[in-house]
């Protein structure tokens, strides 16, 4: 008994085909994928910024309220700071943060959360008011602060200064200090997040 076989396999265009509509599909994918962790990147990056600002503010305002605070010094060591004098032990160790005492609350959140705080251990009992752990620049997965990013060093591009935060100071024209925390001016904070510089001007003065 003589079998009819009707299958039939596919003929080299209709591979060509499929392989087309493959890469098609791919690379819209992949722009796709690209745009979606660039989209996550940017909004980790604005969302470390707030939360700087904020940690500011509220450590300013635990001042107004509490006659000490703390801070972590190292990831092993927490120390309490006098709130009018901002000294330790009777000691002024954070005279070089700042020509205010509010300069210097805002620096030492800066230490805090974006230097000392990640590179905490996991399980470690050492206070810290913050519930934060481990605020990491999402561009590059390092610490965030970056002491000496000037607005020109954000908006050149010599340096890709994504998701890096400096604390910065300037003078009643408008000018960056360089002598930036023994100077009177005005305190400012400064990123870059994706293409944007992003500034935000400390009102406690």
């Amino acid at each position: 008994m003589k079998v009819i076989n009707n299958k039939k396999g596919f003929t080299l265009i209709e591979l060509l085909v499929v392989v087309a509509i493959i890469g098609i599909l791919s690379s819209v994918g992949v722009v796709a994928y690209n745009g979606y962790t660039a989209g996550a990147k940017e909004s980790a990056c604005k969302g470390n910024f707030r939360t700087i600002v904020k940690a500011v503010y509220e450590n300013i305002m635990w001042c107004e309220l509490n006659p000490t605070i703390n801070f972590l010094w190292n990831p092993e060591q927490s120390w309490e700071y006098d709130c009018n004098t901002m000294f330790y032990n009777g000691r002024d160790v954070v005279y070089q943060y700042g020509y205010t005492k509010n300069e210097k609350l805002a620096r030492l959140t800066m230490n805090e959360i974006t230097i000392t705080d990640l590179s905490r251990k996991a399980d470690s009992n050492i206070g810290s008011r913050t519930t934060l752990n481990g605020m990491a620049n999402p561009y590059n997965r390092y610490g965030v602060f970056h002491p000496t990013g000037t607005r020109e060093l954000y908006e050149g591009d010599e340096y890709d200064m994504r998701g890096n935060v400096s604390l910065r100071k300037r003078d009643s024209s408008g000018n960056e200090l360089s002598n930036n925390w023994q100077s009177e001016g005005q305190l400012f904070l400064i990123t870059k997040c994706g293409d944007k510089v992003i500034e935000h001007e400390f009102d406690f003065y």
